[in-house]
């Protein structure tokens, strides 16, 4: 799910023109704001999946002070995973790889 920032980013990239200097002229040239609304949703989603691997890691380091994950802590994990496949595109060998780097088949 975009953060409140992203989505105000992305509402904003729709409303602004925003300007590159042209190459050869020197001259500002418009770029299509299409096409930064769709960076800027791309982007939001690559933060959306990075607040999902932190508070993950969060999660394991808390896990491995404590000795192992107790039992909200290792459903968030699995959550986690299925959100990273879900929405952004991880395979099940991919998430599954993740879990097990992260130490939840050791429990």
């Amino acid at each position: 799910m975009p953060t409140f920032s992203c989505l105000l980013g992305w509402f904003r990239s729709q409303v602004a023109l925003f300007r590159t200097p042209a190459s050869r002229t020197g001259e500002d040239v418009p770029i299509s704001q299409e096409v930064h609304a769709w960076a800027a949703l791309d982007q939001c989603d690559i933060l959306a999946e990075l607040d999902l691997l932190q508070l993950g890691e969060s999660l394991h380091t808390a896990a491995l002070a404590q000795g192992g994950y107790d039992n909200e802590s290792f459903d968030v994990m699995v959550t986690i995973a299925d959100l990273l496949v879900a929405e952004h595109g991880w395979s099940l060998q991919q998430s599954d790889g993740w879990l097990e780097r992260m130490g939840l088949w050791e429990e």
